[in-house]
Formats: structure tokens, sequence, C-alpha cells
């Protein structure tokens, strides 16, 4: 499998306050997954980007989180084999995100259900709020 493509951490954000981290599981999927209308919870149109232009953060991919993250958190989620750490924004709830044993479960979006990095499900990812939403 080759290694996936995602905004790297440009500039660091080291830097950034850590207000909570948790470990879990990372799953992928795509808006023409079945079930799917193309669009997030917040109504962000993902058949026209997977990626999110933030103020502070600059260009960072969507993910979908249980509800315990409000929409437009701020996370960094490292720890997935084959990806380097990356920066993204909480706009989507999904269908495989909640709590299971104090660890929580994210979806990181990719541009098709047919994407051959897309990722089945990954433990031990790391998960670091920097910023909670609104």
């Amino acid at each position: 499998k080759e290694e996936t493509s995602v905004t790297p951490l440009e500039p660091d954000f080291s830097d950034k306050k850590v207000l909570e981290t948790f470990t879990g599981s990372l799953t992928g999927y795509g808006p023409d997954c079945y079930g799917c209308g193309g669009r997030t919870s917040t109504g962000y149109d993902l058949r026209e980007n997977i990626y999110y232009d933030d103020a502070e953060y600059g260009t960072i991919r969507i993910v979908a989180a249980d509800k315990y993250f409000p929409f437009y958190s701020i996370i960094r989620i490292s720890n997935v084999p084959g990806m380097e750490p990356f920066i993204a924004i909480v706009l989507d709830r999904g269908g495989d995100v909640g709590w299971y044993r104090n660890s929580v479960s994210g979806e990181i979006m990719f541009d098709s259900e047919k994407d051959p990095n897309i990722l089945g499900k990954t433990n031990n990812v790391k998960f670091e709020v920097l910023r909670s939403g609104r």
C-alpha cells in the first residue's frame, strides 16, 4: 500500500496547546459511500472538496467525530500507519464514530470509496484536540 497523501503539518503547530488527548481508531470514507449524500452534517459539499480552509490552520482534512467534539473542533491526528501526522476539522458525525471502552473512533474523508489508500479500521491512533469548536 502506498503512502497516503495528507496535508502535512506546515507550519508545525507543535507549539499549540493540546486541550485533550485520546487514543482510538480511525477509518476512511468517501462522499460516495453507501447511504451518504455527499454532504457533511454541517452542509459542506464533500463532492467538491475533502479539505477545509481554516483561518488559523490553513487547508486541513475533514473528519467525522462523535458529538463529544463540537463541529469545527481542530484535532491533530497521528500514529496512522503510512500517514504523516495531520491537522483535521470536525465537520461530520458519520456512522462509525463514537466511544468504546474509553477510546474514541473517527473517520477521515477521502475523495471516493474507490480510493486505493482509503483506511480500514486503524487502531492506536492519537487524537489531540487543539481547538474546541462551536
